[in-house]
């Protein structure tokens, strides 16, 4: 990517240089205006990860509070009242951690072309995505990159399925997938009440089948709810709690 750049001379003065950019460079735009009337804003939603903050008095009250800490105290006050150096080296440390894991993770699985994640509900999930526009598959695929970056961040916390000589991390519908929905919920279209929402249907089945089992009526009940220890014994798991099973069925309850 070839670009103009101003810069200053040693001199004095100013002047223009050409620019090179190579790799995936990151590019953060702010502005003020409404540009969602422009013909071309589909585009650009497509493109860039939006965000509109919902600025209120109360993020203006606690700024200027902020504002007046850094430019009216001492070093050692603001190291104590709004994050000290020690705070900003470990939160890096922690980023850097998660960056090598999921780079390791990564490698050879990217050389084989194969997935790291698996999404039980990607089915259901591909079909509730919009699909009215060309640009809806780009948003689809944002959405399914930012699923399995949480997934593969939080693998420690999740279990794992080996099929075959394969083993990938099970993405949670919960919370993988509700961090997700909520970085892309203004581009993909799906609201959290909507995630909100099927939640609460999982609820109702939930209930269901307890209702059922509090009747004794144990063999009509699994067929409204399958519960995570059912999985593990249907699928079997080793002594690390990793799901073991060659061929995975396709009919799985959520």
């Amino acid at each position: 990517m070839e670009h103009p750049y101003v810069d200053k001379r040693e001199s004095g003065g100013i002047h223009a240089i050409c620019v090179v950019t190579k790799g995936w460079p990151a590019v953060i735009v702010c502005s003020a205006k409404n540009e969602s009337q422009y013909d071309y804003w589909s585009e650009v939603q497509s493109r860039f990860i939006v965000s509109s903050p919902n600025m209120i008095p109360e993020k203006y009250r606690e700024g200027n509070k902020i504002i007046g800490m850094r430019e009216g105290m001492t070093d050692s006050l603001q190291q104590k009242l709004i994050i000290s150096d020690d705070e900003t080296l470990v939160a890096k440390e922690c980023v850097g951690y998660l960056i090598n894991r999921i780079k390791k993770m990564c490698i050879r699985k990217v050389e084989e072309r194969k997935n790291l994640v698996w999404i039980p509900y990607t089915e259901l999930l591909a079909a509730s995505l919009p699909a009215d526009r060309g640009t809806d598959n780009r948003m689809t695929t944002r959405l399914y990159t930012f699923l399995k970056i949480v997934a593969l961040a939080r693998a420690h916390l999740r279990k794992k399925l080996i099929c075959g000589s394969e083993t990938m991390i099970i993405a949670d519908i919960k919370e993988d997938l509700h961090e997700a929905l909520h970085l892309t919920q203004k581009i993909v279209g799906i609201p959290i009440f909507k995630m909100e929402m099927t939640e609460t249907v999982v609820a109702v089945y939930r209930n269901l089948r307890e209702n059922y089992e509090y009747r004794l009526r144990y063999r009509e009940s699994g067929q409204f709810f399958v519960r995570e220890m059912e999985l593990q014994r249907i699928y079997g798991t080793d002594a690390n709690g990793e799901v073991k099973k060659h061929h995975v069925r396709s009919e799985i309850s959520l």
